[in-house]
């Protein structure tokens, strides 16, 4: 068993909202089971959750992700930065660029009902990256790594992520979400995982309907 790929998360806050970081390792088990014989599926392994100090600019948080892309184990590796594009990202996600922060990929989140992309930036609604952290916890195929700092922060969020969208009908509005809650560590997170999952397609642009 050995990582195929590994998914950074970055979640920018502003003001009073904390700015965090997630690194997930991609696994490739083989399933020999009668159901699914010779098979393989992905599990994902997360590593490292870091949450910055209120305050830290936008310039140090993308250098920072420079310099943990490279250490020694990311330096070599295939490996996906996903930044929440939404409000202020998109200026740092130029930033990110200017930093050579290798595989850059950006989702601006929505309430909407359907995933748009153009180039490296995607459009997601809400309910597609809530969706997809409940298939992998259901799963049992998302884990975390032994007595990691913020893991309990972060169980946190995710049982308030969970609980708070009604993903059949998508009736809350993302600003009243993201203004009550702290949930930069879950959507750090579920932004990667949403990447590392979302439907695949030749087009450089596309309308995928959910």
């Amino acid at each position: 068993m050995t990582t195929r790929m590994f998914h950074i998360g970055l979640d920018l806050g502003q003001l009073q909202d904390y700015s965090a970081l997630t690194v997930t390792g991609e696994v490739h088990q083989w399933h020999g089971g009668a159901e699914r014989p010779g098979s393989t599926f992905a599990e994902y392994q997360l590593r490292h959750v870091e949450r910055f100090p209120l305050g830290t600019s936008y310039q140090d948080i993308a250098r920072r992700v420079k310099a943990l892309q490279d250490t020694e184990e990311l330096k070599g590796a295939r490996l996906h930065t996903v930044v929440d594009t939404t409000g202020v990202g998109l200026p740092v996600f130029e930033m990110l660029k200017t930093e050579r922060v290798r595989g850059l990929v950006g989702v601006t989140i929505t309430g909407g009902e359907s995933i748009t992309a153009a180039g490296s930036i995607y459009r997601v609604p809400k309910r597609a990256l809530v969706s997809t952290l409940q298939v992998l916890l259901q799963n049992g195929a998302l884990r975390f790594a032994a007595n990691m700092p913020l893991a309990d922060v972060l169980r946190k969020e995710l049982q308030a992520f969970r609980a708070r969208i009604n993903i059949a009908t998508g009736n809350e509005s993302f600003e009243a979400w993201r203004e009550r809650d702290h949930d930069d560590l879950v959507l750090s997170l579920a932004v990667a995982l949403w990447h590392a999952h979302r439907p695949r397609s030749s087009h450089r642009r596309r309308t995928i309907a959910l």
